[in-house]
Formats: structure tokens, C-alpha cells, sequence
């Protein structure tokens, strides 16, 4: 009898720690420092919203955070460092339509299914820019030099599946050629135009605002649908005929199989700094849209990209 209460209170025990375990797992997460790790340089879009990001997190939550920048093969390194440690969400991805495109062609071992989808933050589409001086005054200029000499500007930009594919959308619906020139970069893309090294750039708006503010650089096109409420002037490229829409979204990911609790222990921790008054200050003065997929909801858009990347990548295999 006395085997027997014993067996049945140490059963009580167990159950009541296993119902406690997720509550107390949320309440220790972190339980070290946290790492997020971007596959770009200093200064680009991606490592201004990782290092905002990480600040808020230790100011708003106390979490100890430091930002790793892993440049090189496209975002491969980056996403293959994450890849390499637990799934406990102390290691986080910054991940975006270059992710997509790096599935797309089999360049990283992993899958769509290796990584969780914690949540995008922002967004901007791609614009065509020229410095104020061009002779080329807008889009239409700039397309018909393109079909009077084919490669008759230098377009570059920097970045894989976003500014590349607006490039190649608008030589698609267009009918011109134009080289592709690629930086490591976006600060170097925008030194390069400055410089005239190149004529033209795709790149993100934020990219290059203090320019596009003070009128150095001109929007010729923006790849949204709509015209920006952040730069209303700027016309789209659909409104002048080129059916050109393409969204460069920004977020973080881990790697799947981390614990339920973690990831929503994330998921709640972006909900809190984005209701922090200088995660809206920096959204105005970065020029961000705010584009706030989560989970599954995030990972289908990540799947529906992969898809239409894996078309153009073939595209550009198909030879002319």
C-alpha cells in the first residue's frame, strides 16, 4: 500500500511539472545570449532592421542580443551557420526573398521545412534610379536607349531574388537587354552611382534615401502595384505600361524544431518592440511599409516565391 501511494504521488508530480513545463520554458527563453545573424554588410536594409531590432529587444525585454553579419555566397554562409546550431531560438536568421531564391537553386542542403518562419517585419519594392544630372528623365527615356543600344547602359545593384528580378522583369515586359552588374552591397551600389560607375541602379529606396531626399538620385520606377504613400511621387512601373510587381519583404527565421513555447516566445517578443513608439520612428524614417506575415502564413508566400524564382532562375540558364 505504502508502494503504491508513493507510485501514485510521484505520477501527481509528473503530471503537474509537464503542465507547468511550457509556462516555465517561456519564462526562461533566453536562457543565453541571442544571435542574429544576416547575410549582408553593414548598412543595407536588412542589417538596419537587425540592429534596431536587437537594441529594442534588450531595451523592452532585457534580452542580450548581438548582431552577426556572415557575408558571402549569396546568404548560403549565413543560413548555413544558423542551420549548424540547436533549434533552441537562441540563433536567429534574417531572411527575405534571398532565402527564397537560394532554395530555388539548390544552393543550400536545407528546405523550405528546415526553417521556421518566425515573422516578416517590412518591406519596400524595388525602384530604378538615376542620378539627378541623367539624361535619362524617365522610364520611357530609359527603355528607348535600351532598344536603340541594347546594353547601352550600365544597370547593377546588389542582392540575389529581388533587385536582379526587378531588373530582369522590366528587360522582360520591355523588350530590351540590359547587363546585370552585381554588388556586394547596397552602400556600394549607391557609391558606384554617385561616382557614375553606373548610370542606373535597382535597388531599395531606403537604400539610398538620403540621395533620393535631397534630389541627387531620381525614381524613374517602383515595382509595386500602387504608387508609395512613402514616395508618392515615384510612379510604378505599372502605371507606365512594364507589368512589373515584386515586394522585397524582411523577417526572421530559425531552424524548425525548436519548442512551441520558444517560437511564440519570439513571436511575442517582435509583437512588443513593434508597439515600441521607436520601432514606428524608425519604420518613418527608414521609409518601411509594414508587412507582418507569421508561420504558416509567411512560409506559404516563401513557397509561392520559390516556385516563380525557380522560372526565372531557368530563364536565365535558357540561352538567347
Amino acid at each position: 500500500m505504502s508502494i503504491r501511494r508513493r507510485t501514485l504521488g510521484a505520477l501527481i508530480v509528473a503530471t503537474a511539472l509537464s503542465t507547468l513545463a511550457p509556462a516555465a520554458l517561456a519564462q526562461t527563453f533566453p536562457s543565453h545570449n541571442i544571435a542574429i545573424v544576416v547575410h549582408t554588410g553593414p548598412g543595407g536594409p536588412f542589417d538596419t532592421l537587425a540592429r534596431r531590432m536587437a537594441e529594442l529587444l534588450s531595451k523592452d525585454l532585457g534580452w542580450q542580443v548581438r548582431v552577426e553579419n556572415r557575408q558571402g555566397a549569396n546568404g548560403v554562409i549565413a543560413l548555413s551557420s544558423v542551420m549548424r546550431e540547436p533549434a533552441d531560438g537562441h540563433n536567429i536568421i534574417a531572411i527575405g526573398n534571398g532565402t527564397s531564391n537560394n532554395i530555388a537553386l539548390g544552393k543550400t542542403d536545407f528546405t523550405l521545412d528546415d526553417i521556421e518562419y518566425i515573422s516578416a517585419l517590412q518591406g519596400e519594392p524595388s525602384a530604378l534610379v538615376v542620378r539627378a544630372d541623367s539624361p535619362l528623365a524617365t522610364l520611357a527615356d530609359y527603355v528607348d536607349k535600351l532598344k536603340a543600344e541594347p546594353d547601352g547602359i550600365s544597370v547593377g545593384g546588389s542582392g540575389t531574388a529581388g533587385n536582379d528580378f526587378a531588373h530582369f522583369l522590366l528587360n522582360e515586359q520591355a523588350g530590351t537587354v540590359s547587363t546585370w552588374i552585381p554588388f556586394p552591397t547596397a552602400p556600394e551600389v549607391v557609391t558606384a552611382l554617385l561616382g557614375g560607375h553606373i548610370e542606373a541602379a535597382f535597388m531599395t529606396p531606403s537604400s539610398a534615401l538620403a540621395q533620393i531626399e535631397s534630389g541627387e538620385f531620381r525614381i524613374l520606377g517602383l515595382s509595386s502595384p500602387e504608387r508609395s504613400t512613402l514616395h508618392p511621387d515615384a510612379p510604378t512601373f505599372s502605371e507606365q505600361g512594364y507589368d512589373v510587381d515584386l515586394f522585397l519583404w524582411r523577417g526572421f527565421g530559425m531552424r524548425a524544431g525548436a519548442p512551441a513555447e520558444v517560437v511564440q516566445a519570439w513571436r511575442d517578443a517582435l509583437a512588443r518592440i513593434q508597439a515600441d513608439p521607436a520601432w514606428a520612428e524608425m519604420m518613418v524614417t527608414q521609409k518601411q511599409e509594414s508587412y507582418t506575415l507569421q508561420g504558416d502564413a509567411l512560409k506559404e508566400v516563401a513557397r509561392a516565391e520559390i516556385e516563380a524564382l525557380r522560372r526565372y532562375n531557368a530563364a536565365l540558364d535558357t540561352p538567347q
